[in-house]
């Protein structure tokens, strides 16, 4: 739509389904409700505490690729903007497809450990996708790769929480539904600015870094013992 008409009318198809969000929103009946939990509660917990910062690292991230990846596609690799839509696309469709398709691996592999590996893939993908110039092909295999990579990261580090705080599910969900936002946040202004000091390859260090820290971080949190932990 942005190429064909413009960037502004292509501004209508978030606004219109912000705008379903308002009218039919208040048509859910929300569920039984759980004790608010102070903040405090959860960041006293150790292993809560460092997910919480890891998640935070990650979600940083994940948008400031996300935010800037499009640009990426028209400024460093020369494609028009419907092209570049596409090419977003292809790895929505690649994070989309992740999550029905990884339930092996979240059922064998150590929650924790899949968290951590999954965000070292996507240091070194992000990375490669934006610091090495090889061409509209091989940029949109690694977009898949990440998009890939994180669908498998991000509901198995859902399950992680749910793990740590059993009796909290609802807390740790609201969370990291503060914690994602504040990632948006802190990933699109930090990238946005290097971005525009040292340029996407410096982006593409931000993206490795973040998510390298971000595993390791994960990796110190020690979940309780379940079948899945056991393996």
């Amino acid at each position: 739509m942005t190429e064909w008409l413009s960037w502004r009318v292509a501004h209508a198809v978030p606004a219109a389904l912000a705008v379903a969000t308002l009218v039919f929103g208040h048509r859910l009946r929300p569920g039984r409700q759980q004790a608010d939990v102070p903040l405090r509660t959860l960041v006293a917990d150790r292993g809560a505490r460092r997910w919480i910062g890891a998640e935070l690292l990650a979600y940083g991230c994940w948008t400031a690729l996300l935010t800037f990846v499009g640009a990426f596609f028209i400024e460093v690799l020369a494609v028009n903007a419907a092209t570049a839509g596409w090419l977003l696309a292809a790895g929505a469709a690649a994070f989309f497809a992740a999550p029905t398709r990884s339930g092996w691996l979240v059922a064998r592999i150590v929650h924790r450990r899949l968290v951590a590996a999954a965000a070292v893939a996507m240091a070194v993908l992000g990375l490669a996708l934006l610091a090495l110039r090889l061409g509209v092909v091989p940029a949109v295999v690694l977009f898949c790769l990440v998009g890939l990579a994180a669908g498998v990261r991000t509901p198995a580090s859902s399950g992680l929480a749910l793990e740590l705080l059993p009796g909290q599910a609802g807390a740790m969900m609201a969370i990291r539904s503060a914690v994602t936002q504040l990632g948006y946040l802190l990933g699109a202004a930090v990238g946005g600015a290097l971005l525009a000091a040292w340029g996407y390859t410096a982006l593409g260090v931000m993206v490795a870094v973040g998510m390298t820290l971000s595993g390791l971080l994960i990796l110190r949190v020690r979940e309780p013992e379940s079948p899945s932990t056991r393996r």
